[in-house]
C-alpha cells in the first residue's frame, strides 16, 4: 500500500517531466525540420521553345529529382511559376543545359536559353550555371524506352529527365559549392 501511495505522488512530477522532455524533442525535431526546408536548392533547365524541363536537388545538394514539365507561356507566366518554384524549394542557382552541336559551338537555341536565364537571374536574383547539355535529350529518351515508357507518354517525362540529368551532371562535378 504504501509503494502505491509512493507512486500516486511521484506520477504527477514524472508525468510532467516527461511531458518537458517530449516537448523539448518536438521542439528540436521542428528546428531541424525548418533548417533542412530552409536549405538553399539548386534549380535545374532544359529549357526549349515550347517546354521546359526542371528539376531540383535535394537539399544536401548530392542528387536532383525530376521535378515537372512546364508548358511555356507569356513572359510574364513563365515568370510568375518560376518565381513560385524559387520561394517554394528555396533556390539560389539556377543550372541550366546549354544546346551546343556536336563541335561545341552554341546553337541557335543556346542563345535563347541564355537570354531566358539571364531574364530569370535579373528578376529573381539567381545565380545561374551553364553546362554542356549535348545529347542528354537523347540520353533521357533511351532511359525511357529502356525503362518500358510507351512512345506517347515519353514527351510526359523527357524534358523532365533531361533537365534532371543536366542538374545531376553538375552536382557530381564538384562545382557545387553549396
Amino acid at each position: 500500500m504504501s509503494d502505491l501511495l509512493l507512486l500516486r505522488g511521484l506520477l504527477p512530477a514524472f508525468l510532467h517531466k516527461s511531458h518537458l522532455v517530449l516537448k523539448r524533442m518536438t521542439l528540436g525535431i521542428k528546428l531541424e525540420r525548418e533548417k533542412f526546408m530552409a536549405t538553399e536548392r539548386l534549380l535545374g533547365l532544359d529549357v526549349g521553345d515550347k517546354y521546359i524541363g526542371i528539376a531540383v536537388s535535394d537539399p544536401l545538394g548530392i542528387t536532383a529529382q525530376g521535378y515537372r514539365t512546364w508548358k511555356r507561356g507569356t513572359r510574364d507566366d513563365d515568370l510568375a511559376f518560376f518565381t513560385d518554384v524559387v520561394e517554394q524549394f528555396n533556390v539560389t542557382t539556377l543550372v541550366s543545359g546549354l544546346p551546343k552541336d556536336m563541335e561545341g559551338n552554341e546553337t541557335a537555341q543556346a542563345r535563347k536559353t541564355r537570354n531566358f536565364c539571364q531574364f530569370l537571374k535579373k528578376r529573381l536574383n539567381l545565380e545561374v550555371v551553364y553546362i554542356d547539355e549535348r545529347l542528354t535529350s537523347k540520353a533521357s529518351e533511351r532511359v525511357l524506352i529502356e525503362g518500358g515508357v510507351r512512345r506517347e507518354k515519353r514527351k510526359e517525362y523527357i524534358d523532365t529527365l533531361a533537365a534532371q540529368m543536366i542538374l545531376q551532371v553538375y552536382l557530381d562535378s564538384g562545382e557545387n559549392t553549396n
